[in-house]
């Protein structure tokens, strides 16, 4: 087995726009056309759940006979840099007409992602691919909870002024940036405080709500990797300076 990189040489934004800058026929011809270079390869990812942060065999098959000059991998990351994730394809396995590449996923639950191709004679391909992917233990350097470690919050008047979300992170040794969390659905959450006289309200997305003055510790459970955040709740009266959301 042999790995090496494929590098793209053409903006990727212009792929879409290519077809339309070469002639400009008839509508039905432009259909015909698309049509033909957008189905230039197939991609056959895996249908079940695939561990986020490592690599993921995906199978891309050429639909013509000329070869794939250059393949690259687009997955949505919200890194400003950009990029993580994406670009010029691994290619792990070559048999004929189809390519074995990995892809590393950025992001946790249902993600969409595309390829990029372009062939000897000039011609370019594009198609996407769907997965599913779950949190997972292995290859993780650290699991962050929140981007702080405690959180404070007043009983202000209103509900959206006594709430917070959680803002996990993930990082990881097969990638180079961590991994903000879009929400904490793949994390297994709960709270310790009195069952009696509750402190605060979890959703599972990552919400928490300020039910009462006191405290409370969130614990997040990231396929088995533990991390803890307290919560602190003020009245209005007794909350520190700086801490109210509501200025009066």
């Amino acid at each position: 087995m042999t790995h090496h990189a494929a590098s793209l040489v053409f903006p990727l934004l212009a792929l879409a726009g290519s077809a339309c800058l070469i002639s400009t026929p008839s509508a039905a011809e432009t259909q015909n056309e698309l049509t033909a270079i957008i189905g230039g390869i197939v991609v056959n990812a895996p249908t079940g759940d695939v561990p986020l942060g490592n690599p993921v065999e995906v199978i891309v098959t050429r639909r013509y006979k000329e070869r794939l000059r250059e393949l690259e991998v687009l997955q949505r990351s919200d890194l400003p840099f950009g990029g993580q994730g994406s670009g010029p394809a691994t290619i792990v396995r070559e048999d004929g007409s189809a390519l074995t590449i990995q892809i590393v996923p950025v992001q946790t639950g249902s993600q969409d992602g595309v390829l990029y191709g372009m062939v000897t004679d000039g011609a370019t391909s594009q198609a996407t691919f769907h997965l599913n992917v779950v949190a997972s233990a292995t290859g993780l350097k650290r699991f962050s909870l929140n981007n702080f470690h405690s959180i404070p919050l007043v009983l202000e008047d209103k509900a959206e002024d006594r709430q917070a979300w959680l803002f996990p992170e993930v990082e990881y040794k097969n990638l180079k940036y961590p991994i903000h969390l879009h929400d904490s659905l793949q994390i297994k959450l709960s709270v310790q405080q009195d069952r009696a006289n509750p402190v605060i309200s979890v959703d599972e997305d990552g919400m928490i709500h300020a039910l009462s003055k006191g405290s409370a510790v969130v614990i997040g459970n990231f396929d088995g990797v533990i991390d803890k955040v307290m919560v602190d709740v003020y009245t209005q009266e007794g909350a520190p300076a700086g801490y109210r959301r509501v200025q009066k």
